[in-house]
């Protein structure tokens, strides 16, 4: 058993694989190309690491190609080969994929849910929710989501920077004031400075001035 970089735990002994997961993880956040690849090559370093075989679902299950279920069959298979003695989180992410792929959506959020509700730094889990809600235009859940989570994470942990832009996402549509910016104003300077791929999502997040908590600081900040 082993940990992620937030200290969740990941049922694999192979330091490679985790390494390689918390890697797509980061990239899957910052929109890089080579996430599928690096997922491949975490569940390469261990045949039998479900959370591996997890992200490799959601992201061909994102794809929306109805040429890639006999691929999504085969990687849910190879996660339940390895499902005997996985922690109940991996088990809800394993869940959660299979109900996508049935088409059950419902079910899915309720996976995500549980994740995040047991799990607030499970980015993997904040992420593809977030991103889930907003292709079906739900802006609410989004938003509730968002300010139930986000106050659970520390600066300290590794990817606070992409837990406050979903959070800085999540009030885009809620804006009103621009006393907001200033929270995630540390953040895009830092993503400026490492040139990464993700510009877009920081530029929007220059949007969220809305009425809400300034979680990143730890203050209210109500219009």
């Amino acid at each position: 058993m082993k940990t992620d970089e937030r200290n969740l735990l990941l049922s694999t002994d192979s330091a490679e694989a985790v390494a390689l997961f918390d890697r797509s993880v980061e990239h899957y956040l910052k929109f890089h190309a080579d996430t599928m690849t690096l997922a491949g090559r975490a569940v390469a370093a261990d045949p039998g690491f479900v959370m591996g075989h997890c992200l490799k679902a959601y992201l061909l299950l994102m794809a929306a190609n109805p040429a890639n279920r006999a691929q999504i069959d085969a990687t849910l298979a190879s996660a339940r080969k390895g499902a005997a003695n996985i922690t109940p989180r991996e088990r809800l992410h394993l869940a959660a994929a299979d109900a996508w792929h049935r088409g059950a959506l419902d079910e899915t959020f309720r996976c995500w849910r549980q994740i995040l509700d047991a799990h607030p730094t499970d980015l993997l889990a904040f992420r593809i929710c977030d991103t889930i809600w907003f292709r079906h235009g739900q802006t609410q859940p989004i938003l509730e989501q968002a300010d139930r989570v986000a106050p659970q994470w520390s600066a300290d942990l590794p990817g606070y920077d992409c837990a406050q832009t979903i959070w800085a996402f999540a009030h885009a549509p809620n804006a009103r004031s621009m006393r907001h910016w200033s929270a995630i104003r540390p953040t895009t300077s830092r993503i400026t400075s490492r040139r990464t791929s993700w510009i877009p999502t920081a530029a929007h997040a220059r949007a969220a001035t809305g009425s809400a908590v300034r979680w990143s600081t730890g203050h209210s900040a109500t219009t």
